[in-house]
């Protein structure tokens, strides 16, 4: 996939485009790849068409040329069949839309695990994009004109004119083929294990990269955690890293006692001492990095805050994981105050410990909260686990 260049924009189409960031970016490329027309990734970004057709499409395929494939009597006209399966592709994104997701990440994730199934029938990305415009009133579409309905025959949920009642039969079980029609009722209320397992997959893979975002980790980061994780469908896990991922400028390690302050040298070794007592409570290594930083992040407050990506590269060399294969940071214990600190294996120059120097000399270190005397006892094993929230 080429790679995106800025656009000189002009005044007069600056406007569509400024403030969409890299998130419209990121989703006019994966609506290109799910075979979308450039007038329904206009509607959907909010990104110029000229931007799109330049800088958005490859440049050997480029844009399909024509209209869209929908009209307003796109669903009334098509077979049984596919009336099923765009009733069963708009019960997963209305699904994604009850979980709070916003509408272009739940078309293009209720799209793809429709494509996930092989007999299915076909339904154009397009076409797709057209029901979720009508059934939420958006884009394309100025006011709701589908709703989903559940059938009183066989209770599938299918999709209707808006404001219509219950009706007795619908596309599922009036199609002739109705083994297939019914191999491809996702959304009825009687889901098989297959299509329910799949939805559920995806969407607890979306919440979980939305928590990691939450807490402020790089997509890239993401990855790296989301690779290790067995609560992760292995479809959607992201293929582990070969060589150590960080974000920014790599850490000094030939100059980690004299680069890093008193303060940040504490809080990498309160990560790491928290983190290995939680690995070695049991919980899995991506688990323990994540409840190590939920809990840690609200110390030193006043202090430069600690991040999710720094807190798992300093973790990647300290415990040779993600990508590190020689553990480059170790832990050595301090014999004045015994606690457990982190120093450089790369670092020739003399490395004290920075507890002693925090009980030393406190009122250098402004913005601590937390009692020196605390911190160092604190230090020595990790805190507690029944105290990570």
């Amino acid at each position: 996939m080429p790679a995106t260049r800025q656009p000189r924009t002009s005044r007069r189409n600056a406007g569509p485009y400024a403030g969409k960031g890299l998130g419209a970016l990121q989703t006019a490329r994966e609506c290109v790849d799910l075979g979308a027309c450039a007038r329904t990734i206009e509607l959907m970004t909010g990104l110029p068409a000229t931007f799109i057709l330049r800088f958005v499409f490859d440049k050997d395929g480029g844009a399909r040329r024509g209209r869209p494939p929908y009209s307003d009597e796109f669903l009334a006209r098509a077979p049984l069949r596919v009336q099923a399966a765009a009733s069963a592709f708009a019960a997963h994104y209305e699904r994604l839309r009850d979980s709070r997701f916003p509408p272009a990440q739940s078309l293009i994730t209720a799209f793809k695990h429709y494509r996930s199934f092989p007999n299915a029938p076909t339904l154009l990305f397009d076409e797709a994009f057209y029901l979720c415009c009508n059934l939420d009133g958006i884009w394309a579409c100025q006011a709701k004109a589908l709703q989903l309905a559940e059938c009183r025959r066989c209770g599938s949920r299918h999709l209707q004119a808006y404001g219509s009642g219950a009706t007795s039969s619908c596309a599922f079980c009036n199609s002739r083929r109705c083994d297939d029609a019914a191999d491809a009722r996702h959304g009825a209320g009687h889901e098989t294990p297959r299509s329910a397992t799949g939805l559920d997959t995806r969407l607890a893979a979306l919440k979980l990269r939305q928590s990691l975002k939450h807490l402020g980790a790089s997509d890239r980061i993401i990855d790296v955690l989301m690779s290790g994780m067995e609560c992760v469908d292995p479809a959607l896990r992201p293929s582990p890293p070969t060589q150590l991922v960080h974000w920014g400028l790599p850490l000094p390690l030939q100059r980690w006692g004299s680069y890093l302050n008193t303060v940040r040298r504490i809080q990498y070794s309160l990560v790491v001492n928290q983190y290995i007592a939680l690995r070695d409570a049991g919980f899995s290594p991506e688990e323990s990095v994540v409840a190590a930083f939920r809990h840690l992040e609200t110390k030193f407050r006043n202090d430069s805050p600690l991040t999710l990506d720094r807190c798992v590269e300093v973790i990647s060399l300290a415990d040779a994981r993600w990508g590190v294969h020689v553990a480059e940071l170790e832990r050595r214990g301090c014999e004045a105050c015994a606690a457990d600190y982190l120093f450089s294996r790369r670092d020739t120059s003399p490395q004290p410990c920075p507890f002693c120097l925090l009980m030393r000399y406190p009122s250098q270190y402004r913005g601590h909260h937390v009692a020196a005397s605390d911190v160092a006892t604190q230090s020595k094993a990790g805190f507690p686990v029944d105290r990570v929230a």
